[in-house]
């Protein structure tokens, strides 16, 4: 497998797949890294080069880009408590955080499609850590985003949120409300 060098990276441009679930940022081969573990709260590796879970702290933003991930997307909507500090350090270690608020009470394909534009603005081709509180939001929102780019039936996107760390029977009703909609 052939790793693109930084310079090759600046060089492409970033799209997201639709051959398959995977986030590709610069080529398919780029896209068949797996993430390292990460010490938070419902870890999970849910695509090649995407992982999720819960609250990251700021004391861990220099490990987790030394370990290879280069965007953090933040699901906490303003109404919980913010890891104080994340998006300087993750600033800091070069890397880009992203908040996309999403409410226990309202998944919206709007939602989804800040994260679609978050891949597609993502530069450098390192892993990206999605989370919030506990994962279930992170498996909600991964989920909503696969059915829209792989218009994927209801049942299979729920699988999907499970999949992605997704354990509460509110979770699973908040998707299910979203992909009515859409």
């Amino acid at each position: 497998m052939h790793k693109l060098s930084h310079h090759e990276n600046q060089s492409r441009r970033p799209y997201v797949s639709s051959r398959n679930y995977c986030l590709s940022v610069f080529s398919d081969s780029i896209c068949r890294w797996t993430p390292p573990d990460v010490d938070i709260k419902n870890f999970r590796v849910i695509a090649d080069g995407v992982a999720g879970g819960g609250h990251v702290q700021p004391e861990q933003i220099a490990q987790i880009a030394a370990d290879g991930y280069s965007m953090i997307v933040n699901l906490l909507p303003e109404s919980e408590s913010q890891p104080i500090g994340c998006a300087a350090e993750a600033e800091k270690a070069g890397m880009q955080y992203i908040r996309i608020p999403v409410s226990g009470t309202s998944l919206t394909r709007a939602q989804a499609d800040a994260l679609k534009a978050a891949f597609v603005e993502h530069q450098d081709g390192g892993h990206v850590l999605l989370h919030c509180r506990s994962g279930n939001r992170v498996g909600a929102l991964w989920a909503l985003y696969r059915a829209g780019q792989e218009k994927i039936s209801n049942a299979k996107a729920l699988e999907i949120e499970k999949a992605a760390g997704m354990r509460s029977p509110a979770t699973i009703k908040l998707l299910q409300v979203a992909l009515e909609e859409n």
